[in-house]
């Protein structure tokens, strides 16, 4: 079973996932306090080990938005949480041959509906949350019947409900605030959550990279690049300059056929 660790916005978030090792991390694009700019997004992919896939989140996004940040290596994968249609994915796949995440809301009231949607989407793959970004979890009663198609779930999961989620049978988890401490990734809950998926037994490396950050170390960027500054509300950073292109609406209602995604 896949593991992706969703929201990652700063240098030393980058340090913890190379030290556990999930299979997929998210950068969000979209509107969020999680967001990040390309520009970060970039420097913070060079430090990504490369047997982690990068995924990154968007919320109606233009798809020649999504294109550039394929074909620049910031992103292998796109995760779609807004309004975005059959047509939308079409027209993206045909611009580049990015593999799609389309994200569902999904809830006892409209599961009909999503779960026909996602059956027969031409998204590679589908994501089941709450939404709203809250890190609640759903009723996954509703996902009884299963899905033909590989789907992650996310929305509330955790290392309390871990054993829970795995027996659902999905493609992979999606954990976001489920990892986090007051807001910020936590090393050791990310590790704990990884381990137990895994089963490993290994004690972390005392002088692995996620326990320099952890300490406080920022190792400087590749290549001497430097003068990106971290997302705003991170301690010591500098707010990423606005990209209208990456600035992406979201959306706040339920998905119904046709209606609009969570939003991450």
């Amino acid at each position: 079973m896949k593991i992706k660790i969703c929201g990652l916005f700063r240098e030393a978030d980058i340090g913890f996932v190379n030290e556990a090792g999930p299979d997929y991390i998210g950068f969000v694009f979209a509107e969020s306090r999680r967001q990040v700019s390309a520009g970060f997004a970039a420097r913070l992919r060079a430090r990504l080990l490369e047997r982690i896939t990068p995924v990154g989140v968007f919320a109606d996004a233009p798809p020649e938005t999504i294109r550039a940040l394929y074909q620049d290596g910031v992103i292998a994968i796109a995760q779609l949480h807004g309004s975005e249609d059959e047509a939308y994915i079409a027209r993206l796949k045909d611009m580049c041959p990015v593999p799609v995440i389309k994200a569902f809301r999904l809830e006892r009231g409209n599961a009909g509906a999503a779960l026909a949607w996602a059956e027969r989407t031409a998204a590679d793959y589908v994501l089941f949350d709450h939404g709203g970004g809250a890190g609640m979890a759903f009723d996954w009663g509703v996902l009884d019947g299963g899905l033909s198609k590989p789907w992650f779930l996310a929305g509330g999961v955790g290392g309390h409900n871990i054993a829970q989620a795995v027996a659902l049978g999905p493609y992979g988890v999606d954990v976001s605030s489920g990892v986090e401490t007051k807001g910020f990734k936590d090393l050791d809950k990310i590790v704990d959550l990884v381990r137990r998926m895994r089963g490993a037994q290994a004690p972390r490396a005392p002088h692995s990279p996620g326990a320099l950050f952890a300490m406080g170390a920022r190792p400087s960027p590749p290549g001497g690049q430097g003068g990106l500054g971290l997302p705003a509300g991170v301690e010591g950073a500098e707010p990423p300059a606005k990209v209208k292109e990456e600035s992406c609406n979201t959306a706040n209602s339920a998905i119904t056929a046709g209606s609009t995604s969570p939003k991450p």
